[in-house]
């Protein structure tokens, strides 16, 4: 059955447009796409020009500080020429006595890329003989584009004479800076050529009938930052880059405006802030120009490092080597230091010792009981420098004997047998009395002591019975009659070693009981130690190689009277 006219008709109409319908797609397109375009061409040139625009502030502002500083751009019209000056340095010889810049004034990397010319419409950046300065223009040929090309960062771009200053740094004793005046120039010779110079166009004056034009920002040198308290006072100097009859005006830490007529003197922490301003018929102010001047607090130094040779004394390490180090550089400090007993109170810093060098030793007799290091650097310039924190070291002491400090001290050795024991090439007996010895030797002069040995009963004491103050001549007495202490008795009589102290007229406040045995006659000792507790006699005791057992019975009697008990081990 053949399909119905207005079926066709619908089945036509749905496959696709008409011929006339994609002629006025076509159409709308082209009209929407002739608008987009120039929009996005129009956005994108706005961007180029507000760029080149800003590169040329920039490098204007670079230009303006290397002509403050003595530089002079004379003879130059090409733009990469004149960013090439710009990266130049002062002559080194003159360098150290400049006041201002010396160096490049803009990024080695910069440069121009160039246009031959034509009238397109394009803003490029021309350069104005006469204003010695970059200006935008439309016409000619120019920079379109200012860039930065890595290349160009090793280039060399040499020294050069630059004029010199009035103001400059003073070689000689007196103030910092030194003022000098410029020479008059001399008349040339007649009949002699007079020197060469390149011609440029002048600036020329503004009219009566001309609009007045905005003047350039001051220069103010040194350019703004963070400055060591030594180099302050400050001094700043303003230059200005505009016509002769103008001035400048400049205020110091937020103050008022006045005119500028010489150099600044800054104490620090200080904004300075200035203008150029010139007759209003032809000038019209420039922007204002600033820099702050921050004053760094004194740094402080690093506190030095200490080394012990050892961490304590002992019968085998009676002197330790102390070295010092310091961490900061040569020339900012001198390290001092102070050697203190454990408790001591430590002198003020202007009574500790300068450090030489090297190393220095402490030795136990004059610390028994240990000692502590302090050392500090000292800062050898007191404004740009804080001295450091103090640096500590200690070293204990850890004796057969401990030192008792200035008492009253009596030292109850057993002789008995068993002390013959072999250790090594030695005995327990002989390594006891180098013990003692060192325990006496470093004695207090103002302590008093004695000594007594027990075995089966008491063996020997000091015939006076009397506790002699530890003067060299004493201790040197007692040393010659300890050294021939023999390991010979029979039996451990704790009764016995226990009543000594009793016997003495004045009674010791510490007694040192030291005993390689378990009680082996006599009777019980618990009343000795019991009266010895009531009179307030403290019992320090020393096992030399006991069993536990003996050890607990000797740490009994220390705890009874508060004293302290030491294990030693000569196996």
């Amino acid at each position: 059955m053949e399909p119905s006219r207005t079926a066709r008709r619908r089945r036509s109409t749905c496959q696709g447009l008409s011929v006339m319908e994609m002629l006025i797609t076509v159409v709308v397109i082209s009209i929407i796409a002739s608008v987009s375009i120039p929009n996005f061409t129009g956005l994108r040139s706005a961007a180029q020009s507000a760029k080149l625009q800003n590169d040329i502030d920039r490098i204007n502002q670079a230009i303006d500080m290397y002509r403050a500083s003595g530089g002079n751009l004379a003879g130059l019209s090409k733009p990469q020429d004149i960013l090439d000056r710009l990266k130049t340095e002062r002559q080194r010889d003159t360098a150290s006595q400049f006041v201002g810049l010396t160096g490049s004034t803009i990024d080695r990397r910069l440069a121009a890329r160039i246009t031959a010319g034509g009238n397109d419409g394009q803003p490029r950046a021309v350069w104005d003989q006469a204003g010695s300065r970059f200006i935008v223009s439309k016409r000619g040929a120019g920079v379109t584009e200012f860039y930065l090309d890595d290349a160009l960062a090793e280039v060399d771009y040499g020294e050069e004479i630059r004029s010199t200053s009035p103001l400059g740094y003073n070689g000689d004793p007196g103030w910092v800076w030194a003022y000098r005046d410029r020479p008059l120039p001399q008349a040339p010779v007649v009949g002699s050529p007079g020197p060469v110079v390149a011609e440029v166009p002048e600036s020329p004056f503004p009219t009566a009938l001309d609009a007045p034009r905005e003047l350039r920002e001051p220069v103010i040198l040194p350019g703004d930052g963070t400055f060591k308290p030594s180099e302050f006072p400050e001094t700043v100097t303003l230059s200005n880059p505009n016509d002769d009859s103008t001035w400048l005006m400049v205020s110091v830490g937020g103050g008022p405006f006045v005119k500028y007529s010489a150099p600044l003197s800054l104490t620090g922490n200080t904004t300075v802030v200035a203008f150029a301003a010139g007759n209003p018929s032809r000038w019209i102010s420039s922007k204002l120009a600033s820099a702050a001047f921050w004053k760094s607090d004194p740094v402080r130094l690093l506190p030095p490092s200490i080394r012990l040779s050892a961490p304590e004394f002992n019968e085998d390490t009676p002197t330790i080597s102390v070295s010092l180090a310091n961490p900061n550089a040569t020339g900012l400090s001198q390290i001092h230091y102070a050697v203190v007993a454990p408790g001591a109170t430590v002198p003020p810093r202007s009574g500790w010792a300068a450090y030489g060098g090297g190393s220095f030793s402490v030795d136990s007799n004059s610390y028994p009981s240990g000692f502590s290091v302090q050392a500090y650097a000292r800062a050898l310039d007191a404004v740009d420098y804080q001295d450091s924190a103090d640096s500590t070291a200690t070293a204990g002491a850890n004796f057969i004997f401990e030192d008792p400090g200035i008492t009253d001290v009596l030292y109850i050795i057993d002789v008995s047998g068993s002390m013959a024991t072999k250790v090594g090439s030695s005995t327990r007996i002989d390594l006891v009395i180098e013990a003692l010895s060192s325990a006496i030797n470093r004695l207090n002069s103002s302590t008093r002591f004695s000594v007594a040995t027990f075995g089966g009963d008491i063996e020997w004491t000091d015939p006076t019975l009397e506790l002699m103050t530890a003067s060299d001549a004493s201790k040197q007495a007692m040393n010659d009659r300890v050294s021939t202490f023999k390991a010979d008795s029979s039996g451990t009589n704790y009764e016995a070693a226990l009543r000594i102290p009793f016997l003495y007229g004045r009674k010791p406040a510490i007694v040192y009981f030291l005993t390689d045995g378990q009680p082996t006659s006599g009777g019980d000792y618990t009343d000795e130690i019991d009266t010895l507790a009531a009179q307030g006699i403290q019992v320090n005791t020393i096992g030399v190689d006991l069993n536990q057992e003996s050890n607990d019975r000797l740490a009994a009697i220390a705890s009874k009277t508060k004293g302290k008990s030491k294990v030693v081990q000569t196996k």
